[in-house]
């Protein structure tokens, strides 16, 4: 099989074989397509036939299956007796081998095994965090 452009859309190539389905398989086929455009959220237009899977090696496998009371019930379980803060500014994470600081404010700081830090979409696209929180 010959090398395929990265530049090419993963909806470009299935239509390829469009025009050999017949009406039922037609059908079938753009249930499936759809259902592939809910799981990636994106039309299949904008992904790349190259890379569209990329993230399949860390998938979860095993039966789907939905939480009586909603998701939200898994992550209150999680963070049972873990310290959340809200509305603090960062100013340094310094990890290594015997666990993270995170320094707030430039003066209070929290220590710990790990850090889960959550930053806006916004925040990354704008580029203003350096070093190695952008990795």
């Amino acid at each position: 099989m010959g090398e395929v452009s990265q530049d090419v859309s993963l909806g470009a190539a299935l239509d390829t074989f469009r025009e050999a389905f017949n009406e039922e398989e037609m059908k079938m086929c753009n249930w499936h397509l759809e259902n592939l455009e809910y799981a990636n959220a994106s039309l299949l237009s904008r992904l790349s036939v190259t890379f569209w899977d990329q993230d399949d090696p860390y998938d979860m496998g095993g039966d789907h299956c939905f939480l009586p009371g909603g998701n939200g019930r898994l992550v209150q379980a999680l963070v049972e007796n873990v310290p959340i803060q809200y509305e603090k500014t960062i100013q340094t994470i310094r990890y290594g081998s015997d666990g993270v600081q995170v320094v707030v404010g430039g003066c209070q700081i929290y220590e710990g095994d790990m850090v889960l830090c959550t930053v806006p979409l916004g925040v990354m696209k704008s580029r203003c965090l350096r070093g190695s929180l952008m990795q």
